[in-house]
């Protein structure tokens, strides 16, 4: 049996069956329908072995419906399929799916008939793409799943509703309206895939700060190629590259937010203690997976604890991708789709070099200084380095002690009493 949230293929069966609606093509819609009458006789006896509702006049409101071209549920179309099969006509579930034209929520409406539908629809659904990987990425970062089961993705960046745009397409099939005009900030998708997301692969819908969602597990234990795409979008979405030319300061970062869900007295021990029991399962799924690659990451950290407009707490959490390395094996397995962060990342990236050289140009001028303290001083200390730098004595014991780490410096005397250390150059 197959378990979609699992596997990330969605099969006919797979779908809820009273859920979503079809039509099929004309012929083939005729073909069915025509052997399975032709087997029972007429259609009232058709809609009894079929175990459809017959209206006290008779009537199978059912088939009726389908006779007069409306969509009808998946349930009926398994229902025919499964009583051909019964009576020695076996027909491919390939060539079912094939001849599947729209799948929706309701009958059809209205002058345009594929609004809130997807026409063409790629069956089975296969999440083990890159643009599987991509789409789920989309709703679990700028996008989500609205309360009516709309997905959707809010973004400034064209480039990035496009490529989820182009992502749904090529893993639902087609949609029409306003899911194609890019210049809107937001665009949504139908309402069928949003059901097909919680139902097939558990996906949530509403705040994800109250759902607290998980990366799917088929994602967890899937591909390189699969993962990577999940990884990139997300921190295209969510994602910051930290670079100042002139400080230590290199990283990636990535933060999201999770509500309190218990009733904890005091909320800043989270904060100081870092317990990842209140930290969002997003974050702890997503460290898991770039760590899959390899890539180091700094623990868990809560940053910030703030109250929201209903009275809730959410609490926002953290991790680091920090050292040259950890940059290239990001650069080389997910990296940025946005230009812009691609090109800052690959900057910070080249600028290690150049930092290295700055500190052991700062290394050597901080020890041209000591050697002047020693020819006129018994021996260099905290103090005079601190005064000969202008700088506070808490500076140059951190110094002292990397110099010594590094054997720059030997210690001449202890401390004694109130009588600070003295050091020599090595």
């Amino acid at each position: 049996m197959n378990v979609p949230n699992e596997t990330g293929i969605i099969y006919l069966r797979d779908l809820p069956k009273d859920k979503i609606y079809v039509d099929l093509n004309k012929n083939f819609k005729l073909y069915i329908l025509n052997k399975a009458k032709d087997i029972s006789g007429n259609w009232i006896n058709l809609g009894k072995d079929l175990n459809l509702e017959i209206s006290k006049k008779g009537k199978c409101k059912t088939l009726e419906c389908i006779k007069e071209n409306k969509r009808f549920r998946i349930g009926t179309l398994l229902k025919i399929i499964d009583f051909l099969k019964d009576n020695k006509i076996w027909i491919n579930e390939k060539i079912i799916c094939d001849n599947i034209e729209v799948l929706s929520t309701r009958h059809n409406k209205g002058p345009n008939k594929l609004t809130n539908s997807i026409y063409k629809p790629r069956l089975p659904i296969d999440f083990n793409t890159e643009y599987g990987g991509t789409l789920v990425a989309a709703f679990l970062g700028d996008g989500g799943i609205d309360k009516d089961l709309k997905p959707n993705y809010n973004n400034n960046e064209i480039i990035l509703k496009r490529k989820v745009y182009e992502s749904f397409c090529s893993v639902f099939g087609f949609v029409s309206g306003k899911a194609r005009n890019f210049n809107n900030q937001q665009i949504y998708f139908p309402k069928v895939a949003g059901i097909i997301l919680t139902e097939c692969l558990g996906m949530k819908s509403g705040r994800k700060t109250q759902t607290n969602p998980k990366v799917p597990d088929f994602l967890l234990n899937g591909s390189s190629k699969v993962k990577s795409s999940f990884l990139q979008h997300l921190y295209d979405d969510e994602g910051t590259v930290y670079f100042k030319k002139n400080d230590s300061q290199r990283e990636i970062v990535i933060k999201f937010a999770n509500r309190i869900t218990e009733d904890v007295i005091n909320h800043k021990a989270i904060q100081e203690t870092n317990d990842e029991k209140y930290a969002p399962n997003l974050i702890k799924d997503t460290k898991s997976m770039i760590e899959g690659f390899g890539i180091k990451a700094t623990k868990l950290e809560c940053v910030e604890i703030y109250k929201t407009k209903v009275g809730d707490y959410n609490t926002k959490w953290t991790f680091h991708i920090r050292k040259k390395h950890n940059l290239y094996l990001f650069m080389s397995n997910i990296n940025f789709h946005l230009k812009r962060k691609r090109e800052k990342l690959l900057r910070a990236y080249n600028s290690f070099h150049d930092f290295e050289k700055i500190k052991a140009e700062r290394i050597e001028n901080i020890l041209l200084g000591c050697r002047e303290i020693e020819l006129n001083q018994e021996g260099i200390t905290s103090r005079s380095l601190a005064l000969k730098f202008n700088k506070s004595q808490s500076w140059s014991k951190i110094i002292i002690r990397n110099l010594r780490k590094t054997n720059y410096l030997l210690l001449k005397k202890p401390k004694h009493g109130i009588i600070g250390a003295q050091y020599i150059l090595a």
